[in-house]
């Protein structure tokens, strides 16, 4: 049985099964046969060609978080062209972000359940056709109410990706998710680190960041066309002993950590262009540059994120990266007017915080049963920070000062660090208990 992702690794292997079958008359596992299909779980191990195809699925889910990638790295670059585009302040062009996170909490809501009844391969491809069209047409859209239902479209597509990318993965991995989730997350700091490169590019030959859209619509399509040609991994059976339920109250901790740690996350990342050139640090062609730095400091935190997942648990690794980020940030804060400050601190930050959403996945996959609602309860916690925390610093920005920004994320992140203990303390009491029970 699946039961736990964190029980016993050896009770969690892989066959293939035709796409669609269910359990065995009987009430016995799925149905053993020749061919390709999705993945199921039994005992044993897998035939030896079989790997192939694992390892094409997870090829495909990292192909659509670079694409997912792409415009999360794109939006806060390009925002001040996009308040001019529709002729707004900076304040109410903000609300865009507040768009992004709200479409991505709708989107993970609703998409738990969808998973959890209807292949997800459909879903995934069916989300990056929307956010190919939709992201296609913000370069054309002058009315700032449009421009936020277009932004929206390609959220609420973005977190059905995202969901379901998460979820077929821990499906398919089980208890051994660790390093091919870190390889997941890895791939989305790859395309948000590409994108601001082809912002500052789009700006230097065209003086026009928002075209960039019409360059990265194109690259959602090729994810979407492989994730058709492959069939879907099965939702795994839960059974009646404590070791397939869900520990709710831990999810609930994970999703409010989530609320403080993707807020900092999203407003760092969103907010870094504008507030470096409203100081003077950096021309615009620069702030593109020192975003792609950030990120190119947070993908490579989560490329370490993979190898460390192999040594050292979710735990320690969440111990690690929190405390880090906010050193980074704090300097930032300490030393605003030191342009040394700020690029040492983008990195550091960057790092810090790279490995801190895989981790959080990693660790309810050791403590709770794993379905696409629960994946979707975590989402939502993100989302709505990723929602209120940027449109938070948008409505103080140009009266306070662009030190508020940084001064936010600060605060986010002293309250993620205040919550971890006990996130941590929760999650060795529901790991103790399954281990009881599965003992």
């Amino acid at each position: 049985m699946y039961g736990r992702l964190g029980a016993d690794p050896r009770w969690i292997k892989r066959w293939v099964v035709p796409e669609g079958h269910g359990p065995a008359p009987g009430g016995g596992g799925p149905v053993m046969t020749e061919g390709t299909g999705v993945v199921g779980a039994t005992l044993g191990e897998p035939p030896a060609g079989r790997r192939l195809d694992r390892r094409s699925l997870v090829a495909a889910y990292y192909t659509s978080f670079v694409a997912l990638g792409l415009f999360a790295g794109a939006l806060g670059p390009t925002l001040p062209g996009l308040a001019e585009q529709t002729r707004v302040h900076l304040s109410e062009a903000s609300l865009l972000l507040s768009a992004h996170g709200f479409g991505y909490a709708a989107g993970s809501l609703i998409a738990g359940r969808l998973y959890d009844r209807v292949a997800g391969h459909k879903i995934m491809a069916g989300a990056l056709l929307i956010m190919c069209a939709a992201i296609a047409t913000l370069p054309a859209l002058p009315w700032l109410w449009v421009l936020i239902a277009a932004v929206l479209i390609v959220a609420v597509a973005g977190g059905f990706l995202d969901v379901g990318a998460n979820t077929l993965l821990i499906w398919t991995y089980g208890a051994k998710v660790a390093p091919a989730m870190n390889g997941l997350h890895l791939f989305f700091g790859v395309g948000s680190l590409i994108s601001p490169l082809i912002v500052a590019q789009v700006i230097l030959f065209r003086g026009d960041s928002r075209l960039t859209y019409w360059v990265l619509a194109p690259l959602m399509l090729p994810a979407a066309g492989w994730l058709l040609r492959l069939p879907s991994p099965s939702v795994p059976p839960a059974d009646d002993t404590i070791t397939g339920r869900v520990n709710w109250l831990l999810v609930g901790l994970l999703a409010l950590f989530n609320f403080f740690s993707v807020g900092a996350e999203s407003s760092f990342g969103n907010w870094l262009y504008t507030y470096s050139t409203t100081l003077g640090m950096v021309s615009k062609a620069g702030g593109a540059y020192l975003t792609s730095t950030f990120w190119a400091a947070f993908t490579l935190s989560r490329l370490f994120g993979v190898v460390a997942a192999m040594r050292w648990t979710p735990a320690q690794m969440l111990l690690g990266c929190v405390p880090g980020a906010l050193v980074g940030v704090l300097g930032i804060v300490l030393l605003p007017g030191s342009s040394a400050a700020l690029w040492v601190g983008v990195i550091i930050f960057g790092l810090g915080l790279g490995p801190l959403f895989p981790a959080v996945f990693s660790l309810a996959g050791r403590a709770t049963r794993v379905t696409g609602q629960v994946t979707s309860a975590i989402f939502v916690g993100g989302s709505l920070g990723m929602m209120s925390v940027p449109w938070l610093i948008g409505q103080f920005f140009e009266a306070a000062g662009p030190q508020s920004a940084m001064i936010t994320i600060t605060l986010c992140l002293a309250f993620a660090l205040g919550l971890l203990a006990i996130v941590l303390n929760k999650a060795r009491d529901a790991t103790r208990a399954t281990d009881a029970a599965s003992a």
